[in-house]
């Protein structure tokens, strides 16, 4: 059913026009998933040029890294984002397993980092060295308060109704953009598509392509394309910490946490890199969240 859905969306989305998204082969039933000894295959076609960011091929799988792209190109993203979820416009969520509401995303963020503070920051204060332990402890310091004052947002803010939602791709790297040379091939990994606020994807693009200070250029950009609503600007913020709470979590349990005796030092390395790149838009976002809890 999952799979049938991304399917679902790759197709509409290029019978509209949109071309950034792969084409999907069919069997000769006209089906584009294929069932065999009791699993799923489909196929999709090949992307020109190469992602932003790729791993290297020794290393294994490792967490998708954060990098600093120009304005000009994150603006060109933004942009290209816009007409996607236009191409899509005219479905609508077949169930609320397609949905991700934000009120849902940031209730499981507080509970995350409420239950994991404390066991969190005594492996960091004990293990991590150097920059890495300031990196560290800078995020313990500041994630629980961000994600409380975006929890006190949110209550201000109309939650968006399926009405409101486009189909956000939900997972926005520059691992899952593939450009060749300075010109846009395409996205990939499609594996979190779902129905939500257009500020999900916005959000992302944002903090992983260029960091926080560039959330103007990214409105700004969308914003020719496709209309955004004045609730989903004030939701941008809460995305933003919804999206860095999962991320940061997720990189300090695979440093400090039950996970970290089975993190590589290759995967190690990236999440490192990933608290450092990322650090700075929380400090950014936890100061504007304390302004609009006034």
């Amino acid at each position: 059913r999952r799979l049938r859905f991304v399917h679902r969306v790759l197709s509409a989305s290029r019978a509209s026009g949109f071309t950034g998204v792969p084409e999907l082969a069919k069997t000769e039933g006209g089906e584009t998933v294929l069932g065999l000894a009791g699993r799923l295959y489909d196929a999709q076609e090949w992307l020109a040029g190469e992602p932003l960011s790729r791993a290297k091929a020794d290393e294994g799988p490792t967490p998708n890294m954060a990098m600093s792209l120009s304005p000009a190109r994150i603006a060109d993203l933004a942009a290209t984002l816009a007409r996607f979820h236009r191409s899509t416009a005219h479905l609508s969520a077949a169930s609320g397993n397609d949905t991700s509401a934000l009120s849902l995303r940031l209730a499981r963020a507080t509970e995350v980092v409420a239950a994991r503070y404390e066991a969190l920051s005594i492996e960091a204060k004990s293990t991590a060295e150097g920059e890495e332990r300031s990196v560290a402890l800078r995020w313990l310091e500041l994630l629980p308060g961000a994600v409380e004052a975006a929890r006190e947002a949110s209550e201000m803010l109309p939650e968006a109704g399926p009405e409101d939602y486009v189909v956000c791709h939900g997972d926005l790297w520059p691992a899952h953009v593939h450009f060749d040379g300075g010109t846009f091939v395409g996205f990939t990994d499609f594996e979190s598509v779902c129905f939500a606020s257009p500020v999900l994807d916005l959000a992302q693009l944002a903090l992983h392509f260029g960091g926080w200070g560039t959330q103007q250029y990214v409105l700004r950009s969308y914003e020719t394309v496709a209309s955004l609503a004045g609730r989903d600007r004030f939701a941008l913020p809460v995305e933003a910490v919804v999206d860095l709470a999962a991320e940061g979590h997720w990189s300090l349990e695979a440093l400090y946490g039950n996970a970290s005796s089975r993190t590589t030092s290759a995967q190690r390395a990236t999440h490192v890199i990933n608290l450092r790149e990322l650090v700075g838009s929380l400090e950014l976002i936890a100061a504007e969240m304390r302004r609009l809890g006034g």
